[in-house]
This record gives structure tokens, sequence and C-alpha cells, in this order.
């Protein structure tokens, strides 16, 4: 692995994550992160569980 080039572009990608879930929940989003690998039910467990969060402001 070229941990010269990966290092710095994985720790890039988070920092952007942040940014951008900072700017969506400033908007009043809530971010749900849901990578690919997972498993669909664990997927829409994860989303149910966040509507279910965000409805109770």
């Amino acid at each position: 692995m070229n941990s010269g080039y990966w290092s710095p572009k994985l720790q890039r990608n988070v920092e952007r994550d942040r940014l951008a879930d900072t700017a969506l929940q400033q908007d009043g989003w809530t971010v749900v992160r849901v990578w690919e690998h997972e498993e669909i039910g664990t997927a829409l467990a994860t989303v149910i569980r966040a509507l279910g969060e965000s409805g109770r402001d």
C-alpha cells in the first residue's frame, strides 16, 4: 500500500465529510452515513433510528 498517497487522501476525505456534515446540520438536516458494504438490514435500522431521533426536537 502506498501510505504516502493514501494517508493524506483519507485524511482529506474525513475532513471533507466533517465539513459537509456540519454544513448540513446547520441547515437543519440529520446526517446519516451508510456505507456500501453494510448489510441492508443494518443500514435500514440506522436510518430508521435517525428518523426517530430527529422527531424528538
